[in-house]
């Protein structure tokens, strides 16, 4: 897969398209995400960030890492969608992958 070159995403500005909705980890159907815009919902709750990165890969795939107030080494959450309604999450501390609830 070709990767192209990370770009900032100007502040406020929505996550990209593949990424919007509401996803249901596949593992573990009480974990939820949700996308709308420019905010995230994790588990129930906002999530903050401080900026997001965008880098587009071939046939689709979308990734977005977040940087967070406060992050250590190996706490970027990083976000990578993937055509068929899938989404993975995942750090240095954890990953999950999610389904677009509903699909």
């Amino acid at each position: 897969m070709s990767i192209g070159q990370p770009q900032l995403m100007e502040p406020g500005s929505p996550f990209p398209a593949q990424m919007q909705g509401h996803w249901i980890a596949e593992e573990d159907p009480s974990m939820e995400v949700v996308i709308s815009r420019n905010e995230l919902t994790w588990r129930g709750k906002p999530m903050s960030y401080l900026e997001k990165t965008l880098t587009e890969g071939e046939e689709g795939v979308v990734m977005v890492e977040l940087t967070l107030p406060d992050q250590m080494e190996g706490d970027a959450i990083i976000l990578v969608a993937m055509p068929g309604a899938l989404l993975s999450a995942y750090n240095d501390h954890f990953a999950a992958n999610f389904v677009k609830a509903g699909a």
